[in-house]
């Protein structure tokens, strides 16, 4: 768990040419209130859901969400894109890296089946994506999944990232797991993307991954890939790219792709 001070939802969608509906639903078992953005297109079915990263929100301007929605709802798909807990305008005071982040996912498909939505992709990014794909495993809803730069198992970057991101040293991080798991039952070392992906048959899933990735090193994607049993699952390793940086990069051929991997899948 981290409580990290929160980054300002300041974007607009209407400056990308989106028409909007500000929406709210409530997270699955907790009930913690979500704020979103849903991106209607008329005569159209297909939804994805953008799941963010840690300790931005729905509009990611470092990522470029809204471009990445825009050019979705160009190509006839209707875009949910929402807060996770902690995040932007959303409930929630602490991340957790997954754990509990994807009841938040199970509570956005739930939404877009209320609304009538259907069939549903996901695409997410970094921790985004690693939520997505743990979520897969637990919904027979998820019809199709991008994965941007998500880790293969938490356990192999706690340890980089612990002093980056607490600021304490590193002999603090034992400790902190052990009471994450006696006081909130969360141990951290058991968040295993790599696990569900193994779980969810046969789930279409795309990997990106940036090839100079200092965060999450690019062999967390190929490792996923090898287990991947779906032949119709896809890998595209980004040269010269840091992480969740792909469209920042290749932004026409990553639309490209990505809506036609969703054309393929979601039927």
């Amino acid at each position: 768990m981290a409580i990290i001070k929160r980054v300002d939802v300041e974007e607009n969608p209407a400056t990308f040419g989106l028409a909007y509906e500000d929406i709210s639903f409530f997270s699955r078992d907790d009930e913690i209130d979500l704020k979103g953005w849903l991106f209607p297109v008329a005569g159209s079915d297909r939804v994805i859901i953008l799941v963010h990263g840690v300790d931005l929100h729905r509009a990611d301007p470092s990522i470029g969400m809204l471009n990445i929605a825009a050019g979705l709802v160009d190509s006839g798909f209707n875009v949910l894109t929402f807060d996770l807990r902690g995040h932007g305008q959303s409930g929630g005071n602490s991340r957790y890296v997954g754990h509990f982040e994807k009841r938040d996912l199970h509570g956005a498909v739930e939404y877009i089946k209320e609304r009538g939505f259907g069939p549903i992709g996901v695409l997410g990014f970094s921790m985004g994506a690693a939520t997505a794909i743990m979520t897969a495993a637990e919904s027979d809803d998820i019809g199709a999944i991008v994965s941007d730069s998500s880790f293969a198992e938490l356990k192999d970057i706690i340890a980089p990232q612990f002093k980056k991101r607490t600021g304490l040293p590193r002999f603090m991080m034992r400790p902190l797991l052990m009471a994450a798991r006696l006081f909130y039952r969360i141990n951290f070392m058991a968040i295993k993307p790599i696990k569900s992906l193994s779980e969810i048959g046969d789930v279409p899933v795309f990997l990106i991954h940036g090839d100079q990735d200092e965060t999450i090193p690019v062999e967390h994607a190929r490792r996923m890939y090898e287990v991947c049993g779906n032949t119709t699952n896809q890998l595209w390793i980004t040269p010269g790219v840091a992480h969740i940086r792909s469209y920042a990069s290749f932004n026409k051929e990553y639309l490209e792709r990505v809506t036609a991997f969703f054309d393929s899948a979601l039927h």
